[in-house]
C-alpha cells in the first residue's frame, strides 16, 4: 500500500461498525490505527463503509480523541473532602 503524501493523515483500518447516528448518514466506527498496531479509537465518518476498509484521518483527528479521552477519565480530587 502507499502512504498518503501528507505526513499529518494516517491510515486506518475499520474493524468494527458500531452503528450509524444522526440524520446525515454518519456512522460511527472503531478503528485500527496501521501505523501503531495496538491502538484503536472510535470515529464517526461520512458516508458508507464496511469492516476491512482503509480510510484516511487526519492526525489532529487522532490527537483530539486521545484528548477526549484522558480528560474524561481524570478525577479532580479537589472537590471531594475525605473526612
Amino acid at each position: 500500500m502507499s502512504q498518503p503524501a501528507d505526513p499529518s493523515i494516517l491510515r486506518a483500518r475499520v474493524i468494527k461498525v458500531l452503528g450509524r447516528i444522526g440524520a446525515c448518514g454518519t456512522t460511527e466506527v472503531r478503528l485500527e490505527l496501521l501505523g501503531f498496531p495496538r491502538t484503536q479509537i472510535l470515529h464517526c465518518v461520512k458516508g458508507s463503509v464496511r469492516v476491512g476498509d482503509i480510510i484516511n484521518i487526519k492526525d489532529n483527528e487522532v490527537q483530539d480523541e486521545q484528548d477526549n479521552w484522558q480528560s474524561s477519565n481524570v478525577v479532580n480530587n479537589s472537590k471531594f473532602t475525605y473526612h
